[in-house]
């Protein structure tokens, strides 16, 4: 069987850049031929883990919808001999577009994976920012969002008909998507994988934790809501002078994020821009999460892994794939309050019972997102792609 990845941009350190590359890796492991093609290759981006050499990486360029890339795209195609495309840039209509124009000709099959909430992207977030900070004109604001979403759902119900199958990363995601796009009535063609853990599993003692408090990801508001991370530090800092709070990321805010730590005085707080987090995650008893909005974020997993306890804000249904609230981390219920995340931190920072039950708890869900599990489910689903002429 081969198999090509489709990419936005690649290399980079994103979570799609890092599961496709774990997803290629494990497909060449299984004996499958690999190929990667990407309209971006930024050269001051390194995904963390080495893609294997065996998978053949070809470059593409931008504008997506050149008559150069089909012709490009479908040489690719023909000489790897490729069984199923997978499209992991699903959002844009014309990435689809591209791909079934250069799939003519060809038996040759696509999947899209919707790595985000279905229902809900930069764009339109960016609208209901500027509606909440009265930014402009209000009814040109709702015109505006009127306008977005229609054409977000019209790109995506395109994609999704150019599909042989479409994967959403939780089995709450197909209604949401189904309902967003008006295909009710295209049951078959939905189907949920959820992204695996892409870190070394880690068997260590609670022992080795320390009163650190971790925040990793983007440093970006729109989506990430990172500021919020430092307005709730700022409610514990002086109660618990012997924890810290690091930031693990980095990203378009971090200037404005350091800039609002100077301002409120903090002092036990630090921005520790991108790292690899396998040390933090063994050093954390808690990790943070207050986004807007999610798809599968593979962090809190991560960290559950590692034994870190997570509280997360309840903005994506996804969350609750991943945490059993009150067993094995927080789930802080809507409208946001940092208050809210300050009551719940403070029951697992004043009791260590307490944490080290839902730790151990947490270390025996992350389980349920193992590579291997994952894989499985990859494995039998490009079977029956591939089987259904």
């Amino acid at each position: 069987m081969n198999i090509l990845f489709l990419m936005g941009k690649y290399p980079g350190i994103g979570g799609v850049e890092v599961v496709s590359t774990v997803l290629a890796n494990e497909f060449i492991r299984e004996g499958f031929g690999v190929s990667l093609v990407s309209f971006e290759q930024p050269t001051n981006e390194k995904v963390p883990i080495p893609l294997s050499e065996k998978v053949k990486f070809y470059p593409l360029q931008k504008p997506v919808s050149s008559a150069t890339n089909v012709t490009k795209l479908h040489t690719i195609l023909v000489g790897n001999n490729i069984d199923i495309l997978i499209n992991q840039w699903v959002v844009p209509y014309y990435v689809a577009r591209l791909c079934s124009r250069a799939m003519k000709g060809t038996k040759c099959k696509m999947i899209g994976v919707h790595h985000n909430l279905p229902n809900s992207n930069f764009q339109i977030e960016q609208v209901r920012i500027d509606l909440r900070n009265h930014t402009d004109c209000r009814l040109v604001n709702y015109l505006r969002l009127f306008l977005v979403t229609l054409a977000s759902r019209l790109s995506l119900r395109y994609t999704i008909s150019q599909c042989a199958k479409y994967i959403t990363l939780s089995p709450s995601f197909i209604s949401i998507a189904q309902r967003f796009t008006w295909k009710s009535n295209d049951s078959e063609r939905f189907c949920t994988i959820a992204n695996p853990l892409t870190i070394e599993p880690y068997d260590g003692e609670h022992i080795c934790k320390k009163n650190e408090i971790i925040y990793v990801g983007r440093i970006e508001y729109n989506q990430k809501c990172t500021y919020r991370i430092v307005d709730i530090w700022e409610k514990l800092e002086n109660q618990y002078p012997n924890w810290c709070l690091k930031i693990v990321g980095d990203g378009p805010d971090r200037d404005d994020l350091q800039g609002r730590i100077h301002k409120k005085g903090l002092k036990n707080i630090t921005i520790e821009g991108f790292q690899k987090p396998n040390a933090y995650y063994k050093d954390a008893k808690l990790l943070l999460m207050t986004s807007a909005y999610e798809g599968f974020p593979l962090i809190i997993a991560e960290g559950m892994e590692y034994g870190v306890v997570p509280l997360v804000f309840d903005s994506f249904p996804t969350v609750h794939d991943i945490i059993d609230d009150g067993l094995n981390g927080f789930i802080i219920p809507q409208p946001y309050s940092d208050d809210a995340f300050v009551a719940k931190m403070d029951l697992l920072m004043q009791n260590e019972k307490l944490f080290v039950n839902m730790s151990e708890s947490a270390m025996l869900k992350a389980k349920d997102f193992s590579l291997e599990q994952i894989v499985g489910k990859w494995k039998r689903l490009l079977l029956d792609v591939i089987n259904n002429k």
